[in-house]
This record gives C-alpha cells, structure tokens and sequence, in this order.
C-alpha cells in the first residue's frame, strides 16, 4: 500500500519474533514522568500465529507526516473492512525508543515508523444486536 505518501511492510514471521523479544527486552520508566521512551512494548506478539503483522511507515517524521500517515490507516482501514479483515493498531511498537529503532531497523532504514497493524479475520461473527432489548433498557415511570 502507497498511499499519502506512507508504505506499509509487511513483516516476516521472524521479524515478529524479533520485535517481541526487543519489546520484553525494554525497561518500563521509573520517573512517573510519563516518558516513553523506554517501556512495555507490544506483548503477545509471538504467540499470535493467526496474524499478519504490518508496519506502517513514511520517508519523513514530522507532524504533517504523522497527519497524512492518520489519512492512509484511515482509507487503509476502510479497505481492510470491506474485506473482513480486522485491524488493531499496536502503538507501543513506535512509542518505545527500543522497540522504535528495532522496527526502523527492519525496514533497513529507508523511513520512519508510525504504527505497527495487527491484520486478521474474526474466527465468529456477531451474532445479533450488542445492546439489551428496549424494554431492559428504559425505566418507565
């Protein structure tokens, strides 16, 4: 996908594993700052067999880049919808230091991480309204 100036690669099956070992690697932050630049990254990633995992990336990092990078997950999403494929976006992968210069390094550096996408299809569908019926709901009085 090429779009608003963002690409999106897809990662291997080891780069995964990579990314989860640096993630259980990094150091959550002891200031109570609110620093992230060491921490939890995306835990779980290993064990997710029945997912694709996919790195949304641009040539530059700026903030009019992380607003065009929004508009392709965006029209991205819409996409993968209309397809049935679910989208979870991971945002510890970019938000860590560690796990940030990992992610950089497995797109042999030609751009800057925005956010990691988890791809996958939902193994049941819904099978009816979310919300209780009407009658549960409203108190009348």
């Amino acid at each position: 996908m090429r779009a608003e100036e963002t690409s999106l690669h897809v990662l291997y099956p080891d780069e995964v594993l990579d990314l989860a070992r640096v993630a259980s690697d990094a150091r959550p932050s002891e200031s109570g700052s609110g620093d992230r630049s060491t921490g939890a990254g995306p835990v779980g990633l290993a064990e997710d067999r029945g997912a694709t995992f996919a790195l949304l990336y641009g040539h530059h990092d700026e903030p009019e880049d992380w607003l065009r990078a929004g508009e392709a997950l965006s029209a991205g999403w819409l996409t993968a919808t209309a397809a049935d494929v679910s989208v979870l976006p991971l945002s510890a992968a970019v938000e860590v230091v560690a796990t940030r210069q990992a992610v950089q390094i497995m797109i042999g550096c030609v751009g800057y991480p925005y956010l990691l996408l988890r791809l996958g299809r939902a193994t049941t569908s819904p099978t009816g309204p979310r919300r209780a019926p009407t009658a549960q709901v409203i108190d009348r009085r």
